[in-house]
């Protein structure tokens, strides 16, 4: 993954930290919804030349950088899918009942977060 693409997970992840921080119920899927983020954004800006300070070959500080990637897009997958179990709290806190359709306009329709969240990830990744 390269720079930007790290980059735009990051701006991604403000969005969705932000809705995960005062929508959502205070229980156990909030925070790892934020312990996820945050681990984001530790990972984003450590890339090759981060390694390469600390260790001398550049193969080895490639390979770490490579592997934090990997990383970033599992916690960001992990994100998706918590958000999607954020929604269901919201609808069992208020008492309705959240059909799949419904949760997939609210995640990927016009309106939807992740739909929102990439946007601004693009707008801000392109700064």
């Amino acid at each position: 993954m390269d720079l930007r693409k790290r980059k735009e997970l990051v701006y991604r992840t403000m969005h969705i930290g932000a809705w995960a921080r005062y929508c959502l119920p205070k229980n156990q899927n909030q925070r790892e919804i934020l312990i996820a983020v945050d681990k984001i954004h530790r990972l984003w800006w450590k890339n090759e030349f981060h390694f390469m300070q600390r260790i001398e070959s550049v193969k080895r500080s490639e390979k770490l950088a490579q592997k934090k990637s990997k990383v970033m897009s599992f916690q960001y997958e992990r994100i998706v899918q918590l958000i999607g179990k954020g929604f269901k709290d919201i609808a069992r806190k208020s008492n309705k009942s959240l059909s799949s359709a419904e949760l997939n306009e609210l995640m990927y329709g016009e309106k939807g977060l992740l739909t929102e969240a990439v946007e601004y990830g693009k707008i801000h990744a392109a700064k």
